[in-house]
């Protein structure tokens, strides 16, 4: 009985110190950070089949079979570099997948001659830049949210930055081009990564724990999760 009451009054204390600032300040960082994990999985997956095909007149067998490659890549590379968020913490990762992306993004608009060999670098090396971003993201976006409020909020700004600035990708960079603003399709994914690298830097991270020895402890369990807090130091 002593331990319920506990855990309750300690689960009120944690919720209550946050502020409305704080918590708009979380979910929207949440929803950028989500944004750039969107717009980039749709740039590699979704708009450069259609680049290939409708732009340089790729056949679409061709087209598939490269993003195919990609996809692939993406696919093997995820649980590596989900390790290596545990190992060397999310920010540090998320941050040198930022750099890695801009790199990619201006390789991709760069090209002048689509050959094969050119066009698979490209889609493996954005690859690997998404993975090291997204598997990342989720475990990041947990920490900004107590256990109370962890599932709807991390559901719906995943869902918001994903679906309005992923989903809606694919026909900006169609217009962009179409009308001739080549390089301003560029400046807007890097104004996207720029905007989810200062997020990252700015995040407080304060509701998920790692051991001293850097292996990471989820507490997904109501109050225990709370009481969790008093037991061990947090890094970030």
């Amino acid at each position: 009985m002593v331990g319920e009451i506990h855990h309750s009054a300690l689960k009120q204390t944690t919720d209550l110190s946050l502020g409305t600032y704080e918590k708009s300040k979380s979910f929207l960082i949440a929803v950028f950070i989500s944004a750039f994990a969107g717009a980039i999985f749709y740039f590699v997956f979704v708009f450069m089949k259609i680049w290939l095909v409708g732009i340089h007149k790729w056949p679409i067998s061709s087209a598939a079979l490269v993003s195919s490659i990609g996809l692939l890549t993406y696919a093997i590379a995820s649980p590596f570099t989900g390790y290596l968020a545990i190992v060397y913490g999310e920010k540090r990762l998320m941050s040198t997948a930022v750099c890695l992306t801009f790199a990619s993004l201006i390789f991709v608009f760069s090209i002048q001659e689509f050959s094969y060999a050119i066009v698979i670098t490209a889609f493996i090396s954005l690859a690997v830049s998404a993975a090291l971003y997204q598997s990342s993201v989720n475990l990041f976006l947990a920490k900004l949210f107590p256990a109370s409020r962890r599932y709807r909020s991390v559901a719906l700004s995943y869902c918001l930055g994903v679906g309005i600035f992923g989903g809606t990708l694919p026909s900006l960079m169609l217009f962009l081009l179409g009308g001739g603003n080549f390089f301003i399709g560029l400046i807007y994914l890097i104004s996207l990564g720029a905007i989810s690298l200062y997020c990252v830097h700015i995040a407080n991270l304060r509701y998920l724990l790692h051991s001293p020895k850097g292996t990471a402890k989820n507490y997904f369990l109501g109050d225990r999760y709370e009481e969790a807090l008093l037991e061990e130091p947090q890094r970030t």
